[in-house]
């Protein structure tokens, strides 16, 4: 098996950092159970629906969009596993492809909506959107701000 090497997520003072993110691209056959262990059956859905995702042919929105490169699709169910003990305060993101290869995930608590884009180049980025602030949005540098993200997210 081959690792591959992506720079998701750039450089940021605080909290923990994907400057160089080494993940070795999961074997479908043997360790998605694994993967789906660690989670309740919702988010493991989630999951599974970005596995999916790879899976989409070329032109799959008749755009001519690729479908998500095996790199997103692994940095995607990584972002998930590394959130997954919010599975107790949310429920698990809606998974769907973004035009251009990339992947979106997004999450809606009450009136507050976050949305999370893996980028195609493997950069991510958010939206969050509230009834009272309008929306916010950027890049999304580490994991301790996606976890700030899911945070307020969660507090409605």
């Amino acid at each position: 098996m081959t690792t591959t090497e992506i720079s998701p997520l750039a450089p940021r003072s605080s909290g923990p950092v994907f400057t160089r993110l080494r993940m070795t691209p999961p074997r479908v056959e043997t360790e998605w159970s694994s993967i789906t262990e660690l989670h309740d059956e919702a988010w493991s859905g989630a999951i599974l629906k970005v596995a999916a995702l790879a899976r989409l042919h070329a032109d799959w929105d008749s755009y001519g969009s690729p479908p998500p490169a095996s790199t997103n699709v692994v940095l995607t169910v990584g972002l998930l596993r590394e959130t997954w003990d919010f599975h107790a305060l949310l429920s698990p993101p809606e998974v769907s492809p973004t035009p251009g290869g990339g992947i979106g995930l997004a999450w809606v608590g009450g009136t507050k909506t976050l949305e999370v884009m893996v980028m195609p180049d493997g950069s991510a980025e958010y939206l969050r959107v509230s009834p009272d602030g309008g929306p916010e949005e950027g890049p999304l540098l580490t994991l301790s701000e996606l976890r700030d993200h899911l945070i307020w997210i969660a507090s409605t």
